[in-house]
């Protein structure tokens, strides 16, 4: 058995999909695969915050209140998508590592140590008869805290395969573990082709009409003025993916979107505007017409920045609008790199296989 270890029980459709499409991607090569089902307590203690309306002061009690009609709308999309697709219907705090041959960490910032509140078990501490492998892994900023850089750089170089999400990372890692093949690869959604998600894809909203999709703009007026010129421009209404109770004027503000609907307003938009990495990631899939927003923090572009310049895409910013795509080049980059992360995942998974020839 293949276990996966990332981020579950998050409301990020990113998060969602990716666990989702490595899953896929493990199974379709012929292996037994699952998600492993832990959650870092610092994870569950954000999910659980957002549902809970007590323990808070006066503003924020308020605020929760406003927003917990949304919240656990939300909060049950994603647990309904985790049951059915990820095969997670509940969550742990430990990990039963004998139940693995293999187990892949990845994908997403399941090394950024902000958002795990400096959870080591993604780095797998634990020793024992499984291998350690990663899969697109990212650490989402220029470097670990100086506090666990020693640390978390000594447990990484354990790893028998290192693959990561951007070169950013592989440079940042090369500068300290020398032995080790470290390798850049496709995030785990582009390894499915767009036939994949259109048989997950739903559209449960009533948009009859032409729209500009919005998500993670990176708000600023020069952006929405240039959101909105854009849509006067195809005569198109403004659909906002949004977690904000404050609505944004002139949009239609979506804020309860299941991972399954998510791609369907990527697959139908017009144009797509957003700062988020797996919006641009399914942008690409559907050969969307897109543009990028610059990041508000500036050493978390990384991610976008490198997929932008893997599909030869450098010039799709917001600044730079009007902007056309060539997509046969494109799709020709990406089919080149997909192929090339597929084969290096199916090397990965086939350890498990020469391990058993060993012992038998």
């Amino acid at each position: 058995m293949i276990g996966i270890l990332t981020f579950v029980g998050t409301q990020s459709h990113g998060a969602a999909l990716q666990a989702y499409a490595l899953k896929r991607a493990i199974a379709d090569l012929g292996y037994d695969v699952e998600i492993i089902n832990y959650i870092s307590p610092e994870m569950k203690k954000t999910m659980e915050s957002r549902l809970l309306t007590t323990n808070k002061g006066v503003k924020k009690l308020l605020g929760s209140v406003k927003r917990y009609p949304i919240v656990k709308k939300r909060y049950t999309l994603f647990e309904n998508f985790d049951k059915e697709y990820l095969g997670i219907s509940s969550y742990a705090d430990s990990i039963d590592y004998d139940k693995y041959e293999l187990i892949v960490v990845g994908s997403d910032q399941v090394w950024n140590m902000e958002i795990t509140g400096n959870d080591l078990t993604y780095m797998l501490p634990e020793n024992g008869r499984y291998i350690k492998g990663t899969y697109a892994a990212s650490l989402g900023v220029d470097n670990f805290p100086e506090e666990y850089e020693r640390k978390c750089i000594d447990l990484i170089s354990r790893f028998s395969f290192l693959n990561v999400r951007e070169k950013q990372l592989k440079d940042y890692l090369c500068g300290s573990i020398k032995d080790n093949d470290i390798r850049v690869v496709l995030d785990p959604t582009q390894l499915l082709d767009r036939a994949a998600y259109d048989k997950i894809e739903t559209m449960s909203f009533d948009i009859s009409g032409k729209y500009v999709l919005v998500h993670y703009p990176f708000d600023s007026d020069e952006n929405w003025a240039m959101i909105r010129k854009i849509a006067a421009q195809r005569n198109a209404e403004v659909v906002y993916i949004t977690n904000k109770i404050k609505k944004q004027d002139g949009c239609r503000c979506l804020t309860a979107v299941s991972p399954r609907d998510y791609i369907g307003l990527i697959k139908n938009a017009e144009v797509v505007v957003t700062g988020s990495f797996h919006t641009l990631s399914f942008s690409l899939i559907y050969n969307k017409e897109f543009y990028c927003t610059r990041s508000m923090i500036a050493n978390r572009n990384s991610r976008l920045t490198n997929l932008l310049e893997t599909a030869g895409c450098e010039a799709q910013l917001l600044e730079n609008y009007p902007h056309e795509i060539s997509y046969s080049k494109v799709n020709s980059l990406l089919d080149e790199q997909r192929k090339r992360s597929i084969s290096i995942l199916s090397e990965m998974c086939s350890k498990t296989k020469e391990d058993h020839k060993e012992e038998n």
